[in-house]
């Protein structure tokens, strides 16, 4: 029996917003799959573990939120009911390792310099500007290193 549970981490900071992950409980031991989403605390309900409407400015980005996570469930769900009617045992790190994998192969990337592309987006999305922009500049001293050559990741 496989269980995946929608959960909040609060930032330490009050005034920042928190992290979303999917917690994945397989045979008792749990992993978790962190999303890109972040919300503020006042925008999560701890008895329904839901995210809830706040204000209006960000009405969209709670529903986008909220259409992704349930993707990102949809997909988890799909991985196990595929690793179960294979009829072998497995792991819950092999639940998230085929989830990871699959992330990379959807998005083609196979090239440090795609993923961390990638990466810097998703903090640039969520307000992480200068980790964003830290990436973009490690990223390019090191092809600078490499004579632009990319680095393949399997």
């Amino acid at each position: 029996m496989t269980s995946i549970n929608l959960c909040y981490r609060a930032s330490l900071r009050p005034d920042l917003p928190g992290s979303l992950y999917l917690q994945v409980i397989h045979r008792r031991r749990t992993r978790k799959v962190t999303l890109s989403y972040k919300i503020y605390k006042e925008e999560w309900d701890n008895t329904n573990k839901a995210i809830v409407g706040s204000t209006s400015q960000r009405d969209n980005y709670l529903y986008e939120a909220r259409r992704g996570i349930e993707e990102e469930t949809i997909r988890l769900r799909a991985i196990i009911r595929e690793l179960e009617n294979k009829g072998t045992y497995f792991e819950v790190e092999e639940i998230t390792e085929t989830y990871h994998s699959g992330r990379m192969e959807e998005s083609g990337e196979h090239s440090l310099k795609k993923l961390v592309s990638r990466l810097s987006r998703n903090l640039s999305r969520s307000g992480q500007e200068r980790t964003a922009r830290a990436y973009g500049s490690s990223l390019r001293s090191l092809l600078l290193f490499l004579n632009k050559n990319d680095i393949p990741i399997s």
